[in-house]
């Protein structure tokens, strides 16, 4: 039980990947997009805040997860996380959750949080750091995995 929910809690912090891209929505409002440093600010800001978060994560749970264990669950939040966190970031603005379809479409985008990520990042300007974290999640996870297997001593096993 208790794996189930530090599990959770690595999912759960794949929020701060998103939280750089709904504060500056909620700040900018609708000045949002109109300087060079909002579409820098939203390139950089949550895969900064992402890897942050997971070099705390890694450190703070030492021997209890694998980094790569914990890199997939905060990359699957990241994911599933996404519909929700845009669509409140697209609130500031007149859009998302100021919109009167926004609940259903949520609902029923749930099981189809792949391409609604993918679709709504787009437009959210996140697309770009969305796919560099995600590539780089992925290719340190399954580094990590197999450098572990390797590391680990084969023990010969007795002739019968």
């Amino acid at each position: 039980m208790r794996r189930a929910i530090r599990y959770l809690g690595y999912a759960a912090a794949g929020l701060a990947f998103w939280i750089p891209s709904i504060l500056l929505h909620a700040i900018r409002k609708h000045d949002f997009g109109g300087s060079r440093l909002d579409s820098i600010a939203v390139l950089v800001l949550p895969a900064v805040s992402s890897f942050l978060v997971l070099a705390f994560l890694c450190h703070k749970d030492q021997g209890l997860s694998r980094r790569g264990t914990i890199r997939l669950w905060m990359l699957l939040g990241i994911w599933m996380l996404g519909p929700l966190c845009m669509t409140l970031g697209a609130t500031f603005t007149g859009g998302g959750f100021s919109q009167p379809h926004a609940w259903p479409m949520l609902v029923l985008g749930i099981p189809l949080f792949v391409p609604l990520t993918f679709m709504m990042s787009a437009y959210d300007g996140t697309l770009l750091t969305l796919a560099g974290v995600t590539i780089w999640f992925i290719l340190a996870s399954v580094f990590s995995f197999v450098r572990r297997r390797v590391a680990q001593p084969v023990t010969p096993k007795p002739d019968s």
